[in-house]
């Protein structure tokens, strides 16, 4: 195998011709880069014959792969990125500078804007939202930031190939947890006094990222929003004003940008009395 016809090559097999025809089984170094090469054979010549070579053009490929960083669970409707790679196999040398096509849910992505995506099929629009086109960089990594739905999803990476490194895909599962709220429990609400209200914000066992908005009501009254910890957890404090009328009534809360309404469970006591720890 020569790149140059001029300079040396590698020698990947040897044979003996039969009846003016001959079979070479070659063995392509594994450290041979890709790319086009001349297959050049030799006869070495006899006391009849001389010695001859012809040097037909060759393609010489490798073979790729994508490795992936990925959970299998991840929290609905918020930023979700997918981390990868792609690499040759013999050498894990990075494939730079490539786009890979992607498929959600079995629809061809077609990037288009960074909020929706259409089946190039049927010409239907989604509402998973795409940040960029995926390429390569010149390390061979990419980054797909996604936002899921509630529910399972799977998404396939594709990369086609080229001329001389083969393509390959990777597929993978995941299920999109939606968030909710779990408020701490309040037995009663006294006028004229402080209260706090405390709860978790959370998909399953998984804490969304600090600064979710929790708006707080009591009943049709809006009390004010706040923001969840590294923890998930939110405080809300205010004052009950003396003059509120003395019912049971409920707390709603409610998590801001996903539309999700909370209501407390069972009914609060607005009294005039203390809790019961406080009597």
């Amino acid at each position: 195998l020569k790149q140059n016809k001029t300079l040396d090559g590698a020698l990947c097999g040897k044979t003996v011709s039969l009846n003016n025809s001959f079979k070479a089984e070659c063995t392509i170094p594994q450290n041979l880069a890709p790319g086009i090469y001349h297959l050049e054979a030799i006869t070495l010549g006899n006391s009849v014959y001389n010695w001859s070579r012809s040097d037909p053009p060759i393609n010489i490929l490798t073979h790729s792969y994508i490795e992936y960083n990925a959970s299998s669970r991840v929290i609905a409707d918020r930023p979700t990125v997918l981390e990868g790679r792609l690499l040759e196999t013999n050498n894990n040398a990075p494939i730079s500078t490539h786009n890979l096509n992607i498929e959600l849910d079995g629809y061809q992505v077609e990037f288009i804007a960074d909020d929706d995506y259409v089946d190039i099929f049927t010409g239907s629009l989604h509402s998973v939202r795409i940040a960029h086109i995926i390429t390569t960089n010149q390390d061979g990594y990419f980054n797909f930031d996604n936002i899921y739905s509630p529910g399972d999803h799977q998404v396939e990476i594709t990369w086609d190939g080229n001329l001389f490194i083969n393509g390959s895909s990777v597929t993978y599962n995941l299920t999109a947890v939606p968030l909710q709220i779990t408020p701490t429990s309040i037995s009663a609400l006294a006028r004229g006094e402080r209260v706090s209200i405390t709860g978790l914000v959370h998909a399953e066992d998984m804490i969304p990222e600090r600064g979710e908005n929790v708006a707080l009501y009591i009943e049709d009254q809006y009390l004010g929003t706040t923001q969840v910890d590294e923890d998930g957890l939110f405080t809300y404090s205010f004052v009950l004003p003396d003059d509120e009328i003395l019912r049971d009534v409920d707390i709603i809360y409610e998590l801001i940008n996903s539309c999700l309404l909370y209501t407390s469970p069972s009914p609060r006591d607005l009294s005039t009395s203390r809790m019961p720890s406080s009597a």
